[in-house]
């Protein structure tokens, strides 16, 4: 019997989905603060391409801090700096919009998904509730699993804003 284990068909059947990228590839520079507000960000997929290459990330996240319904500072600099970055990208240029879903960790053993994306006038940022992960729930882990290994989707190269007067 043949292992699958390591090997990924060398055709158009490729499933598509996510793939990991370190750091230098994404010029993003540092994702962290350590002074006052300690966060860092981590762990960077890109949507893997269809027929071209598309600006979704996904990106995971620690903050020392113990989560309630506020969006933290690391959260919203992390999604900053990373659209930012992100849209400066040479290959990404016909894109105007460049989708970011941000799993963030926080103590004590709490997780949030946030979804962010700039629509040319306003950044939209839409995210969970707080997950406590102290007790074994596989129907979360199995949901939050789903988000992370799903598909990119969304139009990224028009933004529909009306006219200024």
């Amino acid at each position: 019997m043949q292992s699958c284990f390591g090997t990924y068909p060398n055709d158009d059947s490729k499933p598509f989905g996510i793939s990991y990228k370190e750091w230098p590839d994404l010029n993003l520079g540092q994702l962290a603060e350590y002074s006052k507000y300690y966060w860092t960000a981590s762990n960077t997929c890109v949507a893997l391409p269809t027929h071209e290459r598309l600006p979704h990330m996904k990106c995971l996240m620690e903050n020392e801090v113990a989560g309630d319904d506020r969006l933290l500072r690391g959260e919203l600099i992390a999604i900053g700096k990373i659209m930012t970055a992100w849209l400066n990208t040479k290959s990404l240029r016909p894109h105007t919009v460049a989708p970011v879903m941000l799993y963030s960790v926080m103590g004590p053993q709490q997780l949030r998904v946030l979804e962010a994306y700039f629509n040319g006038k306003n950044l939209i940022i839409r995210k969970t509730k707080l997950y406590d992960m102290k007790q074994e729930d596989t129907t979360t882990v199995d949901l939050l699993t789903r988000w992370w290994l799903g598909f990119a989707v969304g139009e990224t190269k028009s933004v529909k804003t009306a006219p200024l007067p």
